[in-house]
């Protein structure tokens, strides 16, 4: 690959021709439009005939530095095409056949929760209208948002939604004890804290707002919605975590021995496992991109971890009635991580009068990002489908902007009749980060993207 400086070329939109250059590659080329008082905006023009050949041949690994700020390698996706850039906004073009879809902004961001943890987040906008409503993504055990739930927030965003996401602490790019739990509640507080933070700001006030929650996330959005009942206006479950199977329930002597000892020894690695990934992702070329990605915790749960996980399902399984917000379950009936049977319980006990299931014969947990392309694209149409039906105008609460506190952490306040809320919100920080919790990774500049 080589960067060259590109003769003048005309272009409909306001940027200078003297900014732009071309940085060639044998198979694909890349626009770098450099806007005065703005961030580059990386734009992607397939090559004529390399692209009419083949369309969907995934793009080729890159990594381009533009000045001292680095961009991450592309990752291969069959379908799309993204950069991850750390700090910039960044566009993704969708090619179907010869003709591009919407284009998809994508935003980095880290914040800092009440605990001084430095938290990632993310977020996937469609660039060429307001948002329909707005998505906050709940990852599952040991998984991240950035890589791992990218094609949910492409998909989502080229829908017409605005998609946000959150690294648990210890989790995929944020920055903690790796993949340890040592409340539940904190990651529910986080979430809620940064979800809320997202809500307020002016464009977002009046949208409706729904969770997304995947596997152990699916536990995350339930118990957010019990933490504020009417600010939800939805939930989206894929595969998730709000009972045990009785089928893997531990015996009661079991917990009562790991309970005495989780003080003493709450991040040892002691709890057996088998391979989830193995168990969890059908398509072999899928579940190997899977295991590649070194944000995603690949090793045994810590003691602490898996008895939080444990005491919040078990909670869930007890309080499934008082579910109320409206919500789309989905399951693989062939699902060996997470029992459908669950599903079925959330389905028939929840008090919610708005209540939707769909199992899916012989697909496994990853409905999303684990089945053959086929799948996914079915599942993605039917949450598509269900969010179309449920995003109206004007049904959403109402969010007040953020006051100062005393202390320096910010709060928000609702407008709903029924609930006012004071939590901390997270501070927004701009640092210089690298790749957190141990793993080797090349050091990037994050920088505020909002």
């Amino acid at each position: 690959m080589d960067r060259r400086a590109s003769p003048p070329i005309r272009s409909g939109s306001s940027s200078l021709a003297a900014d732009k250059f071309w940085i060639v590659e044998p198979r694909r080329r890349y626009v770098l439009d450099r806007r005065p008082s703005s961030r580059p905006v990386l734009h992607f023009a397939a090559d004529p005939h390399s692209h009419a050949a083949d369309p969907s041949r995934p793009v080729l690994h890159l990594t381009v530095d533009l000045h001292r700020h680095r961009l991450h390698r592309i990752q291969e996706r069959r379908g799309f095409r993204g950069v991850a850039m750390a700090g910039f906004v960044w566009s993704v073009c969708c090619f179907a056949g010869s003709s591009m879809k919407m284009e998809v902004e994508y935003q980095e961001e880290y914040i800092r929760n009440s605990r001084g943890v430095q938290l990632f987040t993310c977020r996937w906008l469609p660039s060429s209208s307001s948002p329909l409503a707005l998505v906050f993504l709940c990852h599952g055990y040991g998984m991240e948002c950035s890589g791992f739930m990218r094609e949910c927030g492409v998909r989502l965003a080229r829908a017409g939604y605005a998609v946000f996401g959150i690294d648990y602490e210890g989790h995929g790019r944020s920055k903690g004890s790796r993949c340890y739990i040592k409340k539940f509640e904190n990651i529910v507080n986080d979430c809620y804290n940064f979800f809320k933070s997202v809500s307020v700001q002016e464009e977002y006030r009046n949208k409706c707002r729904f969770l997304y929650g995947e596997s152990m996330g699916g536990a995350v959005a339930l118990l957010l919605h019990k933490k504020d009942p009417t600010f939800w206006n939805g939930a989206i479950l894929v595969a998730p975590m709000c009972k045990i199977s009785e089928k893997v329930k531990p015996h009661p002597v079991i917990v009562n021995i790991l309970t005495r000892v989780e003080d003493v020894i709450p991040k040892w690695k002691i709890v057996p496992t088998k391979d989830v990934i193995d168990a969890a992702f059908k398509d072999p070329v899928k579940r190997e991109q899977i295991r590649s990605n070194n944000l995603i915790y690949q090793d045994k749960p810590r003691l602490k971890t898996a008895l939080e996980m444990l005491r919040t399902s078990m909670s869930l399984e007890n309080s499934l009635s008082e579910v109320t917000l409206p919500f789309f379950v989905l399951h693989g009936e062939a699902d060996i991580v997470t029992d459908p049977e669950v599903s079925r319980a959330l389905y028939e006990r929840a008090g919610s009068t708005d209540k939707t299931i769909r199992l899916y014969p012989e697909m496994w947990h990853g409905l999303t990002s684990g089945e053959p392309d086929e799948n996914v694209d079915t599942v993605f149409r039917d949450i598509i489908g269900w969010l179309e039906k449920h995003t109206t105008v004007g049904n959403a609460v109402t969010v007040q902007p953020m006051h100062p506190f005393r202390n320096g952490v910010e709060i928000c306040t609702t407008s709903a009749s029924s609930a006012t809320t004071n939590n901390p919100q997270p501070q927004r920080t701009v640092s210089a980060g690298s790749y957190c919790c141990g793993l080797k990774g090349r050091r990037t500049l994050h920088h505020s993207s909002l």
